[in-house]
């Protein structure tokens, strides 16, 4: 896993540019470019995972281990958020590995002809009591319009005097909308919809 900074899930599009990369994890209305704050993902508190339920009986659950990540926002305005992730589709992580193996197979994920999976926000809206992030998220080559469920907190001063924000996304997907498929009867034993739960703390550059 590699952790690393640039200046941009940009490519999800997921291109999960003008902010800070992390291996591992970066909408809204957009300021001029001279008033964004640049936050680098902190890797050690950011994890990218999902659940499906298979039988209708239980979850489970994965992780996406290698990714990069920009954010960026206006002042402390939460509604100027933009975020860009690239995940790494092979990093796929369930805790067994023939599955796994079977996920970046071409029945699933096809990992070889579409290495990366891509978000890129687009805007971040009031909803209900909360916010929603809206975006383009790439897997397989198909883009698709998401509104996600978003939660941010902070600012907050860590012990060190670094300033942190959190971000933390969750909602659902139809794997089927990216032909994350096969026909089997195995397939039919896991859910269509797919829950992302992606959990990001960043910190102030």
């Amino acid at each position: 896993m590699r952790l690393k900074v640039i200046s941009v899930f940009a490519a999800i599009s997921m291109v999960f540019t003008g902010g800070v990369l992390a291996h591992q994890h970066g909408g809204g209305d957009h300021a001029e470019q001279s008033e964004y704050t640049k936050f680098e993902v902190d890797a050690a508190h950011t994890q990218v995972g999902f659940s499906v339920r298979h039988l209708g009986i239980v979850n489970v659950r994965g992780v996406f281990t290698d990714y990069e990540a920009s954010l960026k926002m206006s002042e402390d305005d939460f509604s100027t958020t933009q975020l860009e992730f690239t995940i790494e589709a092979a990093s796929i992580d369930t805790g067994v590995g023939a599955r796994d193996d079977h996920l970046r197979s071409a029945d699933y994920f096809e990992v070889e002809t579409y290495p990366e999976i891509t978000f890129v926000s687009t805007g971040v809206q009031r909803h209900g009591t909360g916010h929603a992030m809206t975006g383009k998220l790439t897997i397989k080559g198909v883009t698709q319009d998401v509104t996600l469920p978003v939660t941010f907190g902070g600012p907050v001063s860590d012990p060190w005097g670094n300033t942190r924000i959190g971000v933390e996304l969750t909602g659902e997907i139809n794997r089927h909308d990216f032909g994350v498929a096969y026909d089997a009867m195995a397939d039919r034993s896991i859910s269509d919809t797919v829950r992302l739960d992606v959990q990001i703390q960043a910190i102030q550059q």
